[in-house]
């Protein structure tokens, strides 16, 4: 992948990503989850911590479903060491606007913290804030091969 720094041996790293990425466009929320470890956090800007799988679920669940929503992603960095690692990656979501509204943008810049246990991946902590970057982020949703 284009851009993206991956040490040795952690593209296996890199599947917990795609993982991620393939749910959130399938709105398979369990399966988001799923990826998480039992004791796993999502640490947002602004936003309260939200702890433990089941608690993690029931925040995606608030995500509109993908026929509501349009999501790009941009894997920047894959990094790890022994049984930990983390992936770096900038977010662009866009909202279908409702009835007399302007739509929902979320550009982020997201970290997930993993650990290796038992010989797989799982996301410990995520933590996302504003994308460093967000004119790339839009031409992103908006289809420009130039922002990728």
């Amino acid at each position: 992948m284009q851009g993206v720094t991956t040490t040795t041996g952690a593209s296996d790293l890199e599947s917990v990503a795609r993982a991620l990425t393939a749910a959130f466009e399938a709105s398979d929320w369990a399966a988001m989850a799923a990826l998480y470890e039992p004791d796993g956090e999502i640490l947002s800007a602004g936003r309260p911590r939200i702890a433990g799988r089941a608690t993690i679920e029931a925040l995606l669940r608030q995500f509109p479903p993908v026929h509501l929503r349009k999501s790009r992603n941009a894997l920047t960095d894959v990094q790890q060491s022994g049984d930990l690692g983390w992936v770096l990656f900038d977010v662009a979501t866009r909202e279908v606007a409702k009835p007399g509204e302007a739509p929902v943008e979320r550009l982020s810049r997201v970290a997930l913290l993993c650990r290796r246990r038992d010989g797989r991946w799982h996301i410990w902590r995520d933590v996302d804030g504003p994308s460093p970057d967000p004119q790339r982020m839009r031409e992103l949703l908006d289809g420009d091969p130039g922002g990728a």
